[in-house]
């Protein structure tokens, strides 16, 4: 790992010396702003997308861009990148494709490639 994520010791040696610097009820305060602010950079550096997924007559599969439109009677597998927490399953769903003109769609969701899905990811009614 590097950047960002590797920061925690810094990170930890910036919060022992606050505590020693400034009293301690400012200290907590800007160690947890920090720590906010870090997680913010960390998880928005990894905005989510999403690609279709197409098999090829030779048994490879070919990776592109999600359609506009779904196709009917059709299967569509769609595999999705990026980071799932916070605002991550919003910036998915309004990247899926429509389904309005389409008869019998069906859709693969593919989140193979997702360490951790945040508990905002959920089918709505």
């Amino acid at each position: 790992m590097s950047g960002i994520q590797d920061g925690r010791r810094e990170r930890h040696v910036i919060y022992a010396t606050a505590h020693l610097i400034i009293p301690l009820q400012q200290a907590v305060f800007w160690g947890v702003l920090l720590s906010i602010l870090v997680h913010g950079l960390v998880t928005s550096s990894h905005e989510a997308r999403l690609t279709q997924l197409m098999p090829n007559p030779d048994g490879s599969v070919t990776e592109g861009p999600a359609p506009v439109e779904l196709a009917g009677n059709a299967v569509t597998v769609l595999q999705v990148y990026g980071n799932m927490t916070f605002a991550g399953p919003e910036t998915v769903e309004s990247k899926l494709p429509s389904a309005k003109t389409a008869e019998h769609p069906v859709v693969i969701l593919r989140l193979r490639a997702q360490d951790t899905i945040g508990s905002s990811f959920h089918c709505g009614a």
